[in-house]
C-alpha cells in the first residue's frame, strides 16, 4: 500500500519523494526537512559563488525554479543557465542579474523567445538544470540600460500565470 500511496501522490502533481507516518515525532520531522532544505541551500549557494570555469548541475525539483532563477540574477557576472524537462529546453542569458535573453526549443524544434519562453518554465515541476559562467561580450551602455532584471520579468510572468488562473477559476465564473 505504501507503493500505492507514493503513485497516487506523484499522480496528484504532488512530487511525493516518500511519507511520514502519523505516529513520527517533531524531531523525526525537523530531521527530514533539515535534510531536505540544506541539499537546496548547498546548491543555490554553488550558484551563487560559480567561478569563470565553474558549473553547477541539479534537478529542478530539489531547488525550485523560483529560487534558482533568483540565485541566477544574483551572480554578478555573465551566466547561461539551460532548463531541460521531457518536452523542452530553455536557455537563458543573464548579465549582471538582468535578462539579456530566453530561448525555449520544443521537442518538435518550434523557437519561442523572451517571456512567452519563460512562462512555461515556472510551471515545471521536474527537470535537470546546468548553471555556468560565460565570457561576456562588451555590451554598449544603450544595451546595458535596455536589459530588465530577471526578477522583474519573473515577477510580471508569475503575475500572468496567476492572472490566467483566476480566470479560470475566480468568480468571474460563478
Amino acid at each position: 500500500w505504501r507503493d500505492d500511496l507514493l503513485v497516487k501522490m506523484r499522480e496528484m502533481g504532488a512530487q511525493a519523494q516518500g511519507y511520514l507516518r502519523k505516529e513520527i515525532g517533531g524531531e523525526a520531522i525537523l530531521a527530514r526537512v533539515r535534510d531536505a532544505l540544506r541539499l537546496r541551500t548547498r546548491i543555490l549557494r554553488q550558484v551563487a559563488e560559480i567561478t569563470d570555469d565553474g558549473e553547477v548541475r541539479g534537478r529542478v525539483e530539489r531547488v525550485g525554479v523560483v529560487a534558482l532563477l533568483e540565485a541566477v540574477a544574483r551572480v554578478r557576472r555573465d551566466v547561461r543557465a539551460s532548463v531541460v524537462d521531457a518536452g523542452s529546453e530553455t536557455e537563458l542569458h543573464v548579465r549582471d542579474g538582468g535578462l539579456v535573453s530566453v530561448t525555449r526549443t520544443a521537442q518538435d524544434g518550434t523557437l519561442t523567445r523572451g517571456e512567452a519562453a519563460l512562462l512555461p518554465l515556472l510551471g515545471l515541476g521536474s527537470a535537470r538544470f546546468v548553471v555556468r559562467a560565460a565570457a561576456a561580450p562588451r555590451e554598449s551602455e544603450a544595451e546595458a540600460a535596455a536589459r530588465e532584471g530577471l526578477l522583474d520579468v519573473v515577477a510580471r510572468a508569475a503575475r500572468k500565470i496567476a492572472a490566467l488562473e483566476e480566470s479560470l477559476t475566480g468568480k468571474v465564473l460563478l
